[in-house]
């Protein structure tokens, strides 16, 4: 995802079995949503927003790992600055977990923010996205 759309959008995100999702406000092409549509992992994943710039990937998966096992934690850098940008995505092995995770999560507070834990799935045009809003960092 990344490297293929790299040009048309940075804030595309490839997890570890191969499925993109997109950021808020990112633009997809259509067979990219195509592909994504067809993928069951959108369920699997949260949208994790208000990530303070210090937080660290690691940082993440700690706290996300309390819910249940990770597959993968990915935050969303800034290809220009090297700065995330606030927001990223955490994907678990099953649905159930995921759904815990927002349960759990959402409000949590982390280095002095607090998280907005919400769910990555469809939007009525077949992409993938995290819920609408998500701040970034101070």
């Amino acid at each position: 995802c990344r490297d293929t759309f790299r040009h048309r959008s940075p804030q595309l995100v490839r997890l570890v079995d191969g499925a993109c999702l997109r950021a808020p406000g990112a633009t997809a092409s259509r067979s990219h949503r195509r592909v994504a549509a067809m993928s069951g992992n959108a369920s699997r994943t949260v949208f994790v927003g208000n990530i303070p710039y210090n937080a660290t990937e690691e940082t993440l998966r700690e706290i996300f790992e309390e819910v249940g096992e990770v597959v993968s934690v990915r935050i969303l850098f800034d290809r220009d600055t090297g700065k995330h940008k606030g927001f990223g995505f955490c994907e678990y092995r099953d649905a159930d977990t995921a759904m815990s995770a927002i349960r759990n999560l959402n409000g949590r507070d982390v280095l002095g923010r607090n998280l907005r834990v919400d769910s990555a799935e469809h939007d009525k045009r077949g992409q993938l996205g995290g819920g609408g809003g998500g701040g970034g960092g101070g």
